[in-house]
């Protein structure tokens, strides 16, 4: 009792109060004051200063109520009481001012109702209430106004494209991202008066949407690999590589099909960034149907079977192709337009071929002498050369870390002497690719005999220090 009269005398200290004459009445939260001016309006967090005779009244909000009540709370005033509509999203500690229903004054008036808000949080919950408060909108958001992508995953305040649930960007402060998409991802279009308008659209005039998907390709770059930020994305090379992005293509067009050089809509070959040529008439380049120019070549300088006009096949410095043909579509080894098995460049069967002449070829390379390749990799790792080629092989990127001597080496010994099962010989890519798949399966060999030893010991630990509450096999089992 002697705090609470110390508190109230230095409330009217402070504020120039005569007890007699200022304050109607002392209660154990409030001190109310009869027109009077109030330089400070609360000195304890308990002791609430209410002016001109109003009446502070409380009333009690479960979270679920105070986050989507839309509907009028009873409050008890000082004669009856009185219906209050709770806004959204009001928050603990706020008021809400009930016009004439606070104490009468000495003309027949009355004050206001101050009715305060204090959110009493549950500490236990029921089945019902925890189900209200994990559920979550269409947007993904909870009852509580925190995004969650699934009721298990970590609250924030802002979904994946930085809106809360009021729907305002962080980013921009507005109803739309710096792209102009609203929090549904509907996108909003300048009208001829400059003012953003909503479209009935999830995809801009570009072909984008809000999470910077293309419409055509259904990925994250389109159909000539830019983004929508307008940047080129190269192909990743390595899983530890960054991937290297440029403002144009490798041809040199940028995201509106304009060359740095020519700045037109075709290269220096006269290529436009689809591959199409444009043929000169009279003074201007007309677009054609054709992806090759009237050299035969399309805008990598490469002929239909892939050969440059110097006859290198692709970006190799060799004059055949995998299969042993030239630019001219003559096979390496028969000198015709057929190879061994008597088929041409396309793989078709050529009906007229020298049949003598391929068994004669196959006799002066030994071809019935050869053999399965794994019959002929003991021969090969005899001092180690094959193993070692395996265990040098890098699955992050892909490649060999390895001179390339040994892997040619490899690769020529298994051409003089390898054949296929189906009677064939084997070209050289064929030959680095069964090198390749052949350390894939060493290396996750070596991952699976490793789990095996780890799970073996595992198990001998839990026999022998079975039923303790730790054993070394605890640390084991944490890494695997």
């Amino acid at each position: 009792e002697a705090g609470f009269n110390q508190v109230v005398n230095e409330f009217m200290e402070l504020n120039g109060l005569n007890k007699d004459d200022d304050v109607l009445r002392i209660m154990r939260d409030a001190v109310y004051v009869i027109n009077k001016p109030i330089k400070y309006d609360t000195i304890r967090e308990y002791c609430h200063f209410i002016p001109k005779n109003e009446y502070i009244g409380y009333f009690f909000l479960s979270p679920y109520e105070f986050f989507i009540s839309q509907h009028g709370i009873d409050v008890k005033g000082i004669d009856d009481e009185a219906s209050v509509y709770i806004p959204q999203g009001i928050q603990s500690g706020e008021r809400i001012t009930i016009p004439n229903k606070g104490y009468k004054d000495a003309k027949g008036g009355r004050g206001n109702l101050i009715a305060q808000v204090k959110v009493m949080v549950p500490k236990k919950l029921s089945d019902d209430e925890k189900e209200i408060y994990t559920k979550l909108d269409e947007r993904g958001f909870s009852i509580d106004h925190y995004y969650r992508p699934s009721p298990s995953a970590q609250k924030r305040l802002y979904d994946n494209h930085g809106f809360d649930y009021q729907k305002v960007n962080y980013f921009t402060g507005t109803h739309l991202n710096s792209e102009n998409f609203d929090a549904d991802g509907f996108w909003w279009k300048k009208d001829e008066n400059n003012n953003l308008v909503k479209t009935d659209s999830k995809i801009n005039d570009e072909g984008w949407d809000i999470d910077h998907v293309n419409e055509k390709t259904g990925r994250i770059v389109d159909e000539h690999g830019f983004d929508s930020l307008h940047l080129y994305r190269y192909r990743q090379t390595g899983k530890n590589k960054p991937q290297k992005i440029s403002e144009y293509d490798p041809h040199g067009f940028d995201y509106r099909g304009i060359h740095r050089t020519t700045g037109k809509v075709y290269n220096n070959n006269h290529f436009d960034i689809d591959g199409y040529w444009y043929r000169k008439e009279g003074k201007e380049y007309v677009k054609t149907d054709s992806k090759y120019d009237e050299d035969g070549l399309d805008i990598d300088r490469r002929d239909k079977n892939e050969f440059t006009k110097n006859g290198y096949f692709k970006k190799t410095r060799k004059k055949y192709n995998s299969d042993g043909f030239m630019k001219d579509e003559v096979h390496s080894i028969t000198n015709q337009k057929y190879d061994l098995s008597g088929k041409d460049i396309n793989g078709e069967v050529v009906a007229d071929a020298d049949k003598q002449l391929i068994r004669s070829i196959k006799e002066q390379i030994q071809f019935d002498s050869r053999k399965y390749i794994e019959d002929l990799i003991e021969e090969y790792n005899l001092n180690g050369d094959y193993d070692r080629l395996l265990e040098s092989y890098d699955e992050y990127s892909d490649e060999f870390e390895i001179a390339d001597e040994e892997i040619n080496s490899f690769i020529q010994f298994m051409m003089l002497r390898a054949i296929k099962k189906d009677e064939t010989l084997y070209t050289e890519d064929e030959l680095y690719e069964y090198l390749k798949e052949s350390a894939k399966e060493l290396k996750l060999q070596i991952k699976n005999d490793e789990l095996e030893e780890m799970m073996k010991y595992y198990h001998e630990a839990e026999q022998t220090y079975g039923g303790r509450e730790s054993y070394p096999g605890d640390n084991l089992i944490t890494h695997l």
